[in-house]
């Protein structure tokens, strides 16, 4: 049996830091009426559902991380809310449609799987958006949680372009002793994830490792150019280093994933 409507209402989770940016959803409230002594309302969303009873509320999200299929957008609002409330130290606020809003404090730790993943996909998936939106494409096809653990292309490209300290690095033996202690390279790749292509490129500079002198190993990662993808990736990678004047040319199908 489902409860009588109560019209639209508003649901925001945040967390401990005011200044991060707030979850909001648009959901689907019911009201029971209250001889039937059950909960007061049920606020439905098509990513998770809240009871609210007497006592307080139970918040309860279903196959987050099984098969799945949500666009990208919808997975970066789900992923942020649930990170902010993870811990056991957000707060979800809901607003009624008169404009009164109603705070919750979460003071329990979230249960389920994979509960520890839920802060590196925001950010990667929050990366990937940025990147999507700065290459001016739209990824609006639905993918699987696992999808996007399983898309090393895509996870390379928000580490290089946007980390500040990316967690890889690339490495080079150079059979050239003359070269100097300092190289500078560009690379560049094209990868898609949830129906959004891109092509990318990084200024790569390269030093001299002192315990192996014939080793060049990356230190930083420097964002030159994203896009919607190329059709010749080979003459974009060759029209990238011209115009930084660089003539290293880091090419992806000669570089091996360890």
């Amino acid at each position: 049996m489902t409860p009588p409507s109560a019209g639209v209402w508003r649901v925001s989770m945040k967390g401990p830091d005011v200044l991060d940016e707030a979850a909001v959803f648009e959901v689907e409230a019911h009201v029971a009426p209250p001889d039937l002594g059950g909960p007061i309302a049920l606020l439905k969303h098509q990513d998770f559902a809240i009871v609210i009873e007497k006592d307080g509320l139970q918040f309860e999200t279903a196959h987050v991380f099984g098969d799945a299929l949500r666009p990208l957008d919808r997975w970066c609002t789900l992923l942020r809310g649930l990170s902010h409330l993870a811990d056991g130290r957000g707060q979800l606020s809901i607003t009624l449609v008169s404009g009164e809003t109603a705070n919750f404090p979460v003071s329990d730790e979230l249960s389920g799987p994979d509960i520890e993943d839920l802060p590196r996909l925001r950010d990667f998936l929050e990366g990937w958006q940025r990147l999507v939106r700065q290459a001016g494409t739209i990824a609006k096809e639905g993918f699987s949680i696992s999808e996007a653990r399983e898309n090393l292309d895509a996870q390379l490209a928000v580490g290089l372009m946007l980390e500040a300290e990316p967690r890889g690095y690339m490495e080079f033996d150079v059979q050239d002793e003359a070269l100097g202690d300092e190289l500078t390279g560009v690379y560049f790749n094209a990868c898609t994830l949830g129906g959004a292509e891109i092509t990318y490129s990084v200024l790569v500079t390269l030093k001299r490792r002192p315990d192996q002198p014939l080793t060049f190993r990356s230190v930083s990662f420097d964002a030159l150019d994203v896009g919607t993808r190329e059709s010749d990736l080979k003459a974009y990678g060759r029209k990238q280093a011209e115009e930084q004047g660089v003539s290293i040319l880091l090419d992806p199908d000669l570089i091996s994933r360890v």
